[in-house]
């Protein structure tokens, strides 16, 4: 498991966790107009963007890039985009599929890089007060993010970022050697230990 504290005190105004909720709640009514659904998930996407922008030295903020991560793939994606990660791994996504994909699969990618790496010092802080995170819920997104990352195009911002040099650290020199990473460093032994926990 990783731990991290969540502290809500300092917090105010659309971007607090409860106004999120109502957005999710709103979201997830099913007798609410579709286009009003995808509104409030939207909306509750950007109070969580405003949240880790905004405090970055919150130790609740690896919590919201996993919760931020998880509506990406298993809302925008599949509900807004109408199963657009799946049209795109097979090569037939319509062009707004296509750009919800290239954006959306690397923003919670870069989310959960940000989060694992807090929730690590968190762990390491002995004045932290401990909150559970599910590891097996944080590698799933993980591998599902690494694997949809590793199909984007040369000129997508993860692998141009690459050729410009302006890598992330945890990133690889090469776009080919990144997509190697992608898959064999962070999907495959995700979903691995995942089973094998399941078994």
């Amino acid at each position: 498991m990783f731990f991290a504290v969540i502290c809500f005190a300092s917090l105010a105004g659309a971007q607090h966790p409860y106004f999120i909720d109502a957005h999710l709640v709103r979201y997830r009514d099913p007798a609410a107009p579709p286009g009003e659904r995808i509104a409030s998930l939207d909306a509750a996407l950007a109070g969580y963007r405003e949240l880790i922008d905004d405090h970055h030295e919150d130790p609740a903020r690896p919590v919201w890039q996993v919760e931020l991560a998880e509506l990406l793939l298993h809302e925008k994606l599949p509900v807004a985009g109408r199963q657009a990660a799946v049209f795109y791994e097979f090569g037939v996504p319509r062009e707004d599929q296509r750009a919800m994909v290239e954006q959306a699969a690397p923003e919670a990618l870069q989310a959960l890089t940000d989060a694992q790496s807090r929730l690590l010092q968190l762990m390491r802080d002995p004045s932290a007060a401990p909150v559970e995170v599910d590891a097996h819920r944080l590698g799933y997104l993980m591998a599902t993010a690494a694997h949809l990352t590793a199909l984007l195009p040369d000129e997508a911002p993860w692998f141009a970022a690459i050729a410009r040099g302006n890598a992330r650290p945890e990133q690889a020199r090469t776009a080919q050697a990144e997509r190697q990473r992608l898959l064999a460093e962070l999907a495959l032994p995700r979903l691995r230990a995942i089973l094998e926990a399941s078994a």
